[in-house]
């Protein structure tokens, strides 16, 4: 924190922070369609590719944003998860990677 008040790195947090929400707002949205849907159908395709889109978009933004922070700087930011807990950026990556790759996998099972 700067002397008078918050510094470039508490502002670059808090923009990922909520790039990191926009995420979950989308993750929602997926598991909505899943829900209303029974998974990836020939019918919700493309609102399931507008939503990846979206998240592939947010994502990029995110890591520019990470870049502008060093290791030390990476390491005390805390983002939100989808049951409400703020999670450390290596478990917060872990989970998005792992309920990204469930979501390809439904996705796949419809294309393949």
């Amino acid at each position: 924190m700067g002397l008078f008040g918050r510094s470039n790195a508490d502002k670059i947090a808090d923009t990922i922070r909520e790039q990191a929400k926009f995420i979950l707002l989308q993750l929602n949205g997926i598991d909505e369609v899943f829900c209303r849907d029974g998974g990836a159908t020939l019918y919700n395709v493309k609102e399931l590719s507008l939503y990846l889109q979206r998240i592939a978009q947010m994502h990029n933004s995110i890591q520019e944003e990470l870049n502008k922070l060093s290791a030390t700087q990476q390491s005390r930011v805390v983002l939100p998860w989808v049951n409400g807990k703020l999670y450390d950026l290596y478990t917060w990556n872990l989970s998005y990677q792992m309920v990204m790759s469930k979501i390809k996998q439904e996705i796949d099972k419809l294309i393949g």
